[in-house]
């Protein structure tokens, strides 16, 4: 009896193991790995693929992560007091025009601050097909919040003429970056959008094979082949994160002459671009690093009357040292120190500086060669911008002078000496005595 209890209890316990194998590796990972990871949805702008038109990639965030819906109805605008409560925004296509509420410029400036602080940003667009789905305010307003990270999007189509779901426009990518941990196991991808156009430090994940292309319907641009790029990723120097998309379609529960889903096909892609997003987020507040505080100073200026001000010699180089200190308690990142000079004043080589990352408590040093080619006052203008922190400028009033010429010995003025005059007779009487006395010794 012990012996056959003894092999039902390994028999169960071999069960378990074998069953905890087989589990799936994403649901071990969310269970154990990112609850924690605080997810906003936005569907405040009228999103056409809000949750309810992508229920299976909504199930899986709330089974996932901690899941939050910025609702139409009861939502609010996007600030980055309130984003700085999550970790990772999704943010899909909104029709502004149908909905009424565009995505203001604070709200731009919000998702950018969100991101520079280590955000975490999913962001998708959709076809411009006659202009009516992806528009130029609705490409202007993304290109306001990652043109300055180096991606342009466009109103545009993508188009397939072998590989696609009954259309060429509802095309399935087949150019994959396997090099990229967001692509690991994905051989397609089901899409419908646009193409956009990543540069700088952007890495492209999906895009077509060689018959794919894409036209812009507004400006005529075509791209083809592996140009024509429907994903694209980017990491910014904060820990931020970027995945952009130029379709909605991919996470959508679509499906075109009875195809399988797009969330069918695009599965493991979704979710491995949302565990990238979240890889190194650790328990704690949605904000990820406090902000930098940037301040100026240039020794060689001197501050009086409400104003900084540097005395020049016209027509002989100077220096000015801008010293630029980072006071906060976060890293200010991709600083900018430029200057900007008035007419009659001349910058000798570089008039900008570029540091990656300026660390709290350290200070940088710039300095700037200039020359006045007149007399005058002018004024030149330092900025200092950067991600993380807010922009500084500072002003200096240069007084320019001739230098004077050095003082000259005046000249004795002209009159008459009498001294000179007197020796000059003592000598020629002297001289005549003479000369009488000599004849009167050769007549004598």
């Amino acid at each position: 009896m012990l012996k056959k209890a003894l092999l039902v209890t390994i028999v169960l316990l071999a069960s378990t193991l074998v069953s905890i194998a087989l589990m799936p590796h994403s649901q071990v990972v969310a269970e154990e790995s990112y609850k924690h990871v605080k997810v906003l949805w936005d569907d405040y702008h009228g999103q056409y693929f809000d949750y309810r038109r992508c229920p299976d990639f909504k199930e899986w965030l709330q089974e996932t992560f901690d899941l939050t819906i910025n609702y139409y109805s009861t939502g609010q605008p996007l600030t980055y007091d309130f984003l700085s409560q999550f970790h990772i925004l999704i943010f899909t296509d909104y029709d502004p025009f149908v909905y009424g509420r565009n995505l203001t410029v604070t709200e731009q400036e919000a998702i950018r601050e969100f991101v520079e602080h280590g955000g975490r940003l999913f962001i998708m667009a959709t076809h411009g097909w006659e202009q009516k789905y992806f528009t130029t305010l609705e490409a202007s307003v993304y290109n306001n919040i990652t043109e300055k990270w180096g991606l342009t999007w466009t109103v545009s189509s993508i188009y397939d003429p072998t590989d696609n779901l009954g259309k060429t426009y509802r095309p399935i990518l087949k150019g994959i970056n396997s090099e990229h941990p967001i692509t690991q196991g994905v051989t397609q991808v089901q899409y419908y959008g646009g193409f956009i156009l990543p540069g700088g430090n952007w890495v492209k994940l999906v895009y077509g094979d060689d018959d794919t292309y894409g036209i812009d319907h507004v400006t005529g641009l075509s791209v083809e082949g592996s140009n024509t790029i429907g994903l694209a990723a980017y990491e910014h120097p904060s820990g931020g994160r970027v995945v952009a998309s130029g379709s909605s379609y991919i996470i959508s529960n679509k499906t075109y002459y009875d195809s399988p889903s797009y969330w069918e096909v695009n599965e493991v892609l979704i979710k491995n671009i949302m565990y990238w997003l979240a890889e190194g987020i650790t328990p704690g507040g949605g904000e990820v690093e406090p902000k930098a505080s940037i301040s100026i100073s240039v020794p060689e200026a001197t501050f009086s009357l409400g104003k900084w001000t540097v005395h020049a010699n016209t027509s002989e180089t100077f220096t000015l040292t801008v010293r630029v200190k980072n006071n906060g308690e976060g890293n200010a990142y991709n600083v900018t120190v430029q200057l900007s000079a008035s007419e009659n004043v001349e910058v000798i080589g570089s008039s900008s500086y570029f540091t990656e990352v300026i660390s709290p408590g350290e200070e940088k040093s710039y300095t700037f060669m200039l020359k006045c080619v007149a007399d005058g006052t002018y004024t030149v203008t330092i900025s200092v911008t950067g991600d993380n922190m807010d922009s500084r400028t500072m002003s200096i009033e240069i007084v320019s002078t001739s230098p004077e010429a050095p003082p000259t010995t005046p000249e004795k003025e002209k009159g008459i000496d009498y001294a000179t005059i007197g020796a000059i007779l003592i000598i020629v009487i002297a001289v005549i005595v003479a000369i009488v006395y000599v004849i009167k010794l050769r007549r004598g």
